[in-house]
């Protein structure tokens, strides 16, 4: 196992553990009010978007760092000015124009390309290509993230722009990445899926 397997394949056991605990807590007929299988899905939805925000950070950091060997055999370099994997976030802190006090948010497709760019990894384009894939739903899994976190009129509000909601539903784990999309899976399971599809693609 290389280095830039490691953040892949923790993910993967990460989010299939994750989604076990999600299925068997929706897998009950819904109670009438909060309980604890609810507030269990809803956590499986809060801790799949931090796991992601953990791959896409470890991604670059080992991509600029460790000189590791992609899948397909590539040796990568480490990045410009870096000789540890302690320089990583001193070094990408230091390129804004503002300094600033706490790392990006990494769980944004944009934000954590941006960051690839800033340190100049010799993968960008694999990050780029993957991270940035229109088939990534850490979108569409931030929204909801965001609302089971936060309970706001605009978290809310969020929610019922995206596209795949509808009138009829209520935003809790049953009706939301409980429900059944193409090919018979919850939609929580289809983001597992496409999460590890471009997971793998990162490490190309």
């Amino acid at each position: 196992m290389d280095l830039i397997d490691v953040p892949y394949r923790r993910f993967l056991r990460e989010a299939e553990r994750l989604c076990s605990i999600f299925e068997e807590s929706i897998s009950h007929r819904k109670p009438p009010i909060p309980s604890a299988r609810q507030l269990a899905a809803e956590m499986a939805v809060v801790r799949l978007h931090d796991a992601w925000y953990r791959f896409c950070r470890e991604l670059v950091i080992v991509s600029a760092s460790e000189k590791p060997t992609t899948v397909v055999g590539r040796r990568l370099g480490r990045a410009p000015g870096i000789t540890s994997r302690a320089d990583v976030i001193p070094t990408l802190l230091s390129t804004y124009n503002n300094p600033r006090l706490f790392e990006p948010n990494w769980a944004l497709g944009h934000v954590c390309i941006e960051c690839a760019q800033r340190l100049a990894v010799n993968n960008l384009s694999e990050i780029s290509a993957s991270i940035g894939s229109s088939n990534s739903p850490a979108d569409d899994l931030r929204v909801v993230r965001n609302y089971y976190c936060h309970r706001g009129r605009d978290t809310a509000e969020k929610v019922k722009r995206m596209s795949w909601f509808s009138s009829n539903m209520q935003i809790e784990p049953w009706s939301i990445p409980g429900m059944k999309v193409s090919g018979g899976i919850t939609l929580y399971r289809d983001w597992v899926n496409r999460l590890q599809a471009v997971s793998f693609a990162a490490i190309q």
